[in-house]
């Protein structure tokens, strides 16, 4: 069954929890995006195309990881408004992490928040650069300070190759985190609660026999012959036969 924890709708309201729902199901297909085989061959691609002897770079006095870190910010930062990507940099005590990813949610003020990982990490500390893609992965390449340029082509060319013309899956992706923001203007209260009930209707009428069943604002997850199924709401209003047609198979 879909398990959702500490969801507490009585004390946050409606555009609250529809921003944290909203998180939730891309995070979901976030999941099964990483596990797609496109990803490892493109990598490898790109960084056989670039290397330190390959584009040298007279750089004068050693770079200090405060420079790096800002002058890599920047680039990632342009990469964010060029391919409608989210940015994000976060602080530690001995490095910096800067993340750029296709998952997000947009904030009140029009901002793009990343979900809680991304695709494309940077990580400067004193004395290293690591780029690396897809979070628990093997996919990463160390780099001197000093090749900060070279970095710079790397991430540049692996967004290219990722996003310039994307393949079917990351399309899908980017087309369904932007079918979840039409869905939540959409919908409203009145609505929301007639296939809320419909849906439970359905349901308990059917031979499932769980009661596990949580409803939230844009979608409804319901146990279905032991797994878990999640009905966007929206969906359901224009075709209620995406749940009738599951409860029938079972």
């Amino acid at each position: 069954m879909i398990e959702i924890e500490n969801w507490d709708y009585e004390f946050n309201g409606m555009t609250a929890m529809m921003k944290r729902e909203k998180k939730w199901l891309l995070e979901q297909c976030q999941k099964d995006l990483w596990k797609c085989d496109f990803w490892k061959p493109a990598f490898y691609k790109v960084l056989n195309r670039h290397s330190y002897q390959d584009e040298f770079y007279l750089l004068g006095s050693e770079p200090t990881p405060q420079f790096v870190d800002k002058y890599l910010h920047k680039v990632l930062k342009r990469l964010q408004g060029k391919y409608e990507v989210a940015c994000r940099r976060v602080t530690a005590k001995d490095f910096v992490e800067l993340n750029l990813g296709i998952s997000y949610v947009s904030t009140h003020t029009r901002k793009r928040q990343l979900t809680t990982l991304s695709e494309l990490d940077v990580y400067v500390d004193d004395s290293q650069i690591i780029v690396s893609l897809l979070p628990y992965s093997v996919l990463a390449c160390n780099y001197k300070l000093d090749e900060y340029l070279v970095v710079e082509n790397v991430i540049n060319d692996l967004c290219e190759e990722l996003l310039a013309a994307p393949v079917k899956q990351i399309s899908d992706f980017q087309k369904y985190r932007k079918k979840l923001d039409t869905d939540q203007k959409s919908l409203n209260l009145k609505t929301i609660e007639i296939a809320r009930s419909s849906i439970y209707s359905l349901y308990k009428k059917s031979s499932e026999e769980s009661d596990n069943i949580l409803q939230g604002y844009l979608f409804t997850a319901l146990g279905i012959d032991g797994k878990g199924v999640c009905i966007l709401h929206k969906d359901f209003l224009e075709n209620p036969q995406i749940l009738t047609a599951k409860l029938q198979k079972k």
